[in-house]
């Protein structure tokens, strides 16, 4: 099958404009990764600081358990729930 010029123009346009479009479409995705990788560096670097600050109050809430005999391994917003409830809560009124 033999193309003539004005098929083998056509086709190398097609071809161009596809080309163009992928390298266009590439683009985009390289700068989504970029943008996901910052976002990404960003979350660690404020888990890392908010880590550094809470670690000291940690600390001292696992002392105060040792102290009081309260298990570590209580999950502590379940305690403070069950602590705080109390018969009305369950009674349906």
């Amino acid at each position: 099958m033999k193309l003539d010029d004005g098929q083998l123009a056509s086709l190398r346009k097609t071809i161009n404009a596809a080309l163009v479009k992928i390298g266009n479409n590439l683009k985009r995705l390289q700068d989504k990764v970029e943008d996901y990788k910052k976002v990404a560096d960003e979350e660690a670097s404020r888990q890392s600081s908010t880590a550094a600050t809470q670690a000291q109050p940690q600390q001292e809430t696992n002392i105060d358990a040792a102290q009081t005999g309260i298990p570590q391994d209580v999950n502590e917003r379940s305690f403070y729930l069950s602590a705080s409830s109390s018969k009305s809560d369950f009674s349906g009124a």
